[in-house]
């Protein structure tokens, strides 16, 4: 009598064949844990219970102050659920594998370090979209206690769920980083978010009338998410694997999509475009001015096999410092072009080129750590190093408006030249007035700038040196690699026929 042959039937709680492992294992852990559970139960007791006390206030004709409150009880919850606690799963992303020494195994797979942070990243927002499909019956249950917006709701919902999805990607990123990191990444983050959320419960009319600027607010959105995962799979990546270069290309673009979009937009959206610019360009002068460079030959091939014009776009595009100087340079220059074509078309052509000089002084003040970090080689968080020059350069900038007053004088206009921080805050504050003598504080910021210039290109020296060599080891490869195939094929291609 045989046995019976085992069933291979799947089991109604399986995931698909076809979803990806990596995904499986991350939502199988993420829906397992306690802090998804709690929040997902503590949002459908308070739903219940919110709508319950709206219910019975309805049909006892209650008041319509009361309703009220319980309406914005009821996003408070929505919006904590959604914009605190599911983006604060994402710090833990990266350094639980990390502490559980399970990363390693990880990286042994097939995927690349983007491939695991998308699926890290892809597993949490599809929790995430669980609540918010759990939350749409009681959105719609609204409707019938009379005077709800259901467009309104919806459009609302849609929002939060995709600044949601936003701040999942950016904890991500700072995953790997210290408490500290954390800590303020969250201050940073939390405060302009609970600023917007309390504007948007107790303002909820202005936001329908008026609105964001919808297309330039996506495009922030959708641009964190790809900058923040391709940094965190920056700090996953082997040291073969190059993604400095990815996060610079994908940043170029992402810098020339928002020039077109400001450029293409009108007055109130195209001026929301530019001003998106600045947070890319912090992004890239803080990530890429405190990297070293890599010794791996293997990362220079691709540039080196596309000859002298692969070796000058390498110059902006090798992970490092010092080609990290000459990449947050041309972002700035397509910043300053930007404001000057926007207000060269709103504005008199004056003002379009004073705004652009401005622009130019953001950029060089991105810059001016990489002339004072090399002198402290010693020091091993880089990022903090770069963070505390920009506060004590901001400092020094307030101890001028403070000491001066807002008194015009060429003093004054020397001393706020001297670094480029001071003069863009100075520039901001007076509003180019024809009462200061502008060309005195123009001239002295500009030769402050060419001597940072000129102390970041001999600081860079000794990088320098160490790249062509890293390029000479790469062009060693490429001939070790193109010899052996170019002798094989000789012997292997027959002889003509006399």
């Amino acid at each position: 009598m045989t046995a019976n042959p085992p069933s291979y039937a799947r089991s109604a709680a399986q995931f698909a064949d076809w979803l990806p492992p990596m995904l499986v294992k991350e939502l199988r852990q993420g829906l397992r844990t306690h802090m998804f559970v709690g929040a997902f139960v503590t949002l459908q007791l308070a739903m219940v219970s919110l709508l319950g006390f709206q219910l019975l206030a309805a049909r006892d004709g209650g008041v319509a102050n009361l309703q009220e409150d319980l309406d914005q009880y009821l996003w408070v919850a929505i919006i904590v659920t959604l914009l605190v606690l599911m983006p604060l799963r994402g710090l833990m992303a990266i350094s639980e594998e990390t502490k559980g020494g399970t990363i390693d195994l990880v990286q042994l797979t097939h995927l690349s370090s983007l491939k695991i942070v998308f699926h890290k990243w892809l597993a949490l927002i599809s929790q995430t979209m669980l609540l918010v499909i759990a939350m749409m019956p009681y959105l719609v249950l609204r409707y019938f206690f009379g005077g709800e917006d259901v467009w309104f709701n919806v459009l609302a919902l849609g929002w939060m769920t995709l600044i949601s999805i936003s701040l999942t990607a950016v904890c991500i990123a700072t995953s790997p980083a210290g408490m500290v990191g954390r800590l303020v990444v969250l201050g940073v983050i939390g405060f302009p978010g609970y600023i917007m959320a309390s504007e948007f419960v107790e303002n909820r009319d202005n936001f329908t009338s008026g609105g964001p600027p919808v297309l330039s607010v996506a495009y922030l959105l959708v641009a964190a998410i790809v900058i923040a995962l391709t940094l965190a799979s920056k700090q996953l990546s082997a040291p073969g694997e190059n993604g400095s270069t990815r996060f610079r290309v994908i940043a170029i673009f992402l810098m020339a999509g928002s020039i077109f979009g400001g450029l293409m937009s009108p007055d109130r959206e195209g001026i929301a475009w530019i001003m998106w610019m600045i947070p890319l360009l912090v992004v890239a002068g803080l990530e890429s001015l405190s990297e070293p460079a890599k010794e791996h030959p293997g990362i220079y091939v691709p540039f080196v096999r596309r000859g002298l014009l692969g070796r000058l776009a390498g110059r902006v595009l090798y992970p490092g410092w010092t080609s990290g100087v000459w990449f947050v340079l041309m972002l700035g220059l397509m910043f300053a072009e930007a404001n000057y074509f926007w207000y060269a078309r709103h504005l008199q052509l004056d003002n379009a080129a004073q705004f652009a000089i401005t622009a130019i002084q953001f950029t060089m003040a991105l810059v001016f750590p990489a002339a004072i970090m090399p002198l402290m080689p010693s020091f091993k968080h880089r990022h903090w190093l770069y963070v505390g020059i920009q506060v004590v350069c901001f400092l020094i900038a307030v101890g001028l408006m403070a000491a001066f007053n807002g008194r015009d004088s060429i003093t004054s206009a020397v001393l706020s030249g001297l670094l480029p921080m001071p003069a863009m805050v100075w520039e901001l504050s007076r509003g180019y007035h024809d009462s200061y003598p502008w060309p005195t504080h123009m001239t002295m910021a500009l030769c402050s700038d060419l001597v940072i210039l000129a102390l970041i290109i001999f600081h860079s020296r000794h990088e320098r040196r160490r790249i062509r060599a890293w390029e000479a080891q790469a062009s060693d490869l490429l001939n070790a690699h193109t010899t052996p195939d170019s002798s094989a094929a000789a012997t292997l291609t027959p002889a003509p026929e006399s």
